[in-house]
């Protein structure tokens, strides 16, 4: 990405919004003053002196966050997931590709990714669990690998799940949700075992956990550009499956949907960048910078973002808005 696009992509954003963008670690959400949007800009630009701004990839560019499912299904089913998981078959990444595709980006960003998270569904049903642990820190020993979860399996887990977290140096991070769970207890296991451990996903009385409603358009009419440049996770939430990045988690894992409801909603070869074909991280950034083709099939103005939380009865109209 140029220094004009990169201004482009600041002047177009609505700050009053719930929009938060994520570049070479500065964060900017709707709670900042556009003065101080205005000086970390000047701070990209000062940074940018050293490079040709003619050449539109710097090498210097990393991915801040990436994400992956190590297990599609789940054990909780809720309502509305935007990663489709109530629809999902039981299905685990095969480790084969999952340390082939870490490989590539290893070399790609010489092992520097800020934060590597390993989720799902519920990656805590996987088996085999802590090789995907060893086989992240191997590639990316100075990142930050978080394995996020629900919680319901936590005391359940053995010492050698805590031993491989800090053998591993592996962060957890649950979600509080309005379940019977004793997260008291979990808070003191994980203080006792010195593990990392941090929670999210409640409000301030530490009780409830809302559900969001990402409803798809089928017929994929929607303003593409106005999606993305709106959209919380375009470019934050970016996204590997079978070695292509998308910058959100719709689109790869919309055949889940696609195949419960005997949908067709099609993936486009540029909704995705090839690890394999990237020559640089800069083909990563930029690809990560723009629209992709599947943003026509989200109706981002309608989504919701304070349902009450609940189980999923597995109807269409939990994920698609019909006019």
């Amino acid at each position: 990405m140029n220094l004009s696009n990169l201004k482009k992509v600041f002047s177009v954003c609505d700050f009053e919004n719930k929009k938060i963008i994520y570049f070479l670690g500065f964060k900017i959400s709707h709670k900042s003053k556009i003065n101080d949007v205005s000086c970390r800009l000047q701070k990209i630009e000062n940074k940018f002196k050293k490079f040709d701004l003619s050449n539109k990839y710097f090498p210097d560019f990393t991915i801040s966050s990436l994400e992956v499912h190590i297990a599609e299904h789940c054990n909780l089913n809720c309502q509305c997931c935007n990663h489709y998981s109530p629809l999902a078959k039981e299905e685990f990444l095969d480790i084969n590709i999952f340390e082939k595709d870490l490989n590539r980006l290893s070399q790609l960003t010489n092992g520097n990714i800020s934060y590597l998270k390993l989720l799902g569904g519920e990656p805590l049903l996987c088996p085999n669990l802590i090789d995907y642990f060893q086989t992240a820190r191997k590639y990316f020993p100075n990142s930050n690998i978080v394995l996020m979860t629900n919680a319901i399996l936590l005391n359940k887990c053995d010492d050698n799940f805590y031993e491989a977290l800090r053998k591993y140096d592996i962060e957890i991070c649950l979600t509080k949700y309005p379940l019977k769970i004793d997260f008291k207890a979990i808070e003191k296991k994980f203080k006792k075992e010195k593990c990392k451990l941090t929670q999210i996903g409640i409000n301030k009385n530490d009780t409830i956990k809302h559900s969001w409603f990402y409803p798809i358009d089928l017929k994929g009419e929607q303003n593409i550009n106005a999606n993305y440049y709106n959209c919380y996770e375009g470019g934050k939430c970016n996204f590997l499956r079978n070695g292509k990045i998308y910058p959100c988690p719709i689109p790869p894992n919309i055949h889940h949907f696609n195949r419960y409801f005997n949908q067709n909603i099609p993936l486009d070869e540029n909704d995705s960048i090839d690890i394999y074909k990237a020559k640089t991280i800069g083909d990563i950034a930029d690809f990560l910078s723009k629209p992709i083709p599947f943003c026509k099939y989200c109706y981002v103005t309608q989504r919701k973002f304070d349902l009450d939380w609940g189980l999923s009865k597995k109807e269409i109209t939990e994920w698609v808005k019909f006019d």
